[in-house]
Parts: structure tokens; sequence; C-alpha cells
């Protein structure tokens, strides 16, 4: 079952937005490779989001999806699953654009098929509020902050 565009649209603001909140978390820790890691996972679902946008498709193979490059003269992203999804493109196993969009597919199905045809995702009302996000990521985490003393 394909989902709309209301759902894919949805997850994958949704996890850019998780994955940006878990880098300021990081940053904030002052933790600079979960903050790198991080920001890049948002980058991609923020890239994937806007291919998705501009009608860019993947296409299901007995093994996986096809994308299209995006660079003149480049093969197209062959993704399987090998554990995690694995891209024939340099990324490899790495986060990037083709990557995060097949995730935010199958979260988009997997929404679809909890909320149904009829009922568009909505972001979820935490994830609105990002003091809010933010707190659950650092109280989920395993680290202690050091912040300096503010008046905020």
């Amino acid at each position: 079952m394909q989902p709309s565009d209301a759902y894919v649209i949805g997850a994958l603001e949704r996890l850019a937005e998780i994955e940006a909140n878990a880098a300021r978390v990081a940053r904030i820790a002052k933790l600079p490779d979960d903050a790198k890691f991080f920001q890049r996972s948002a980058n991609a679902y923020t890239r994937a989001l806007c291919y998705w946008l501009a009608g860019i498709r993947p296409t299901r193979t007995p093994n996986g999806y096809v994308l299209p490059s995006q660079r003149a003269g480049e093969a197209p992203h062959k993704l399987t699953m090998d554990g995690d999804w694995t891209c024939t493109c340099l990324a490899g196993a790495s986060m990037h654009w083709a990557k995060a969009l097949i995730i935010g597919l199958e979260v988009a199905q997997d929404d679809m098929a909890t909320l149904g045809d009829d009922s568009p995702p909505e972001i979820p009302a935490r994830l609105l509020d990002e003091d809010a996000a933010l707190l659950e990521l650092v109280a989920g985490a395993d680290l202690a902050l050091n912040l300096p003393d503010a008046d905020w």
C-alpha cells in the first residue's frame, strides 16, 4: 500500500525535526561527533522532503528501491535491505537523502496503517514545542549536561 503525499511529507518533516533536535542537544552537551551525526540525518530528511515535493519517487524492485541520481552522469541510487538500508552510491549505509526518503516512506506506511486513509497525519504536539522535545531527548539521553548558570 502506497502512502499518500501527506503521510510521506508528515513523516519526513517529523524525522527531520527529531534529528535536528537531537543535534541541538548534542551541541549543548558539547558532543561534536554526535551533533554532526544527527545534523547529517536532519539534512538528509530535509533534502529527501525537497526531492519528494519536486516529484521524485522511488521505484520498487524485488530487492528494494531505485531512485534517480540527482547528479548528472551518475548511476541511480539502488537501495537494498541488508540489516539496514544500503545504497550502491558512495554513501553506502550512511545516511543520505535517498536512504532518508525510503525510511520516510516506511514511517509513512506505518502511520497510514495506524491512522487510516482518511486521517492525514499531524505532527505531535510534543514536537511542536521545541523545549518539550529537547527535554524529552535529554531525559532519554545517557549524558550529563553542564550548562552555565543563566537567568533564562
